[in-house]
């Protein structure tokens, strides 16, 4: 099964497919998000590209919490995670594809 394939088939269902795939798509811990946060904060610009970005429960964190106004943008490999990211925060810029493929992207779209 390819990379992309599983992805689509776990966020689809909410079954147990087995060793590695969890039987619900995990949630994170309000501090978990705080932690992460604050060990990236100091690194963020402008603009914002999370990468695997799932349905982009990171990005509704960095939204609601961060001081500035951002642009987000999401790089995800499965169309049904980045349909659900954007149902959940439509002002996420979400782009189906993988961080092993041809950047999707424009140069310097994002900060240094």
């Amino acid at each position: 099964m390819s990379t992309k394939a599983y992805y689509e088939k776990y966020w689809q269902s909410e079954k147990d497919y087995g060793e590695g795939h969890a039987q619900q798509v995990p949630q994170w811990p309000e501090r978990e998000l705080k932690m992460f946060y604050r060990s990236i904060k100091k690194f963020i610009g402008k603009r914002v590209l999370d990468i695997g970005a799932g349905e982009g429960i990171f990005l509704e964190y960095l939204q609601k919490n961060h001081s500035e106004q951002l642009v987000l943008s999401a790089l995800e490999l499965s169309s049904t995670a980045a349909e659900k990211g954007k149902k959940r925060n439509p002002a996420v810029n979400y782009r189906i594809g993988s961080a092993d493929d041809r950047y999707v992207f424009e140069d310097g779209e994002f900060d240094k």
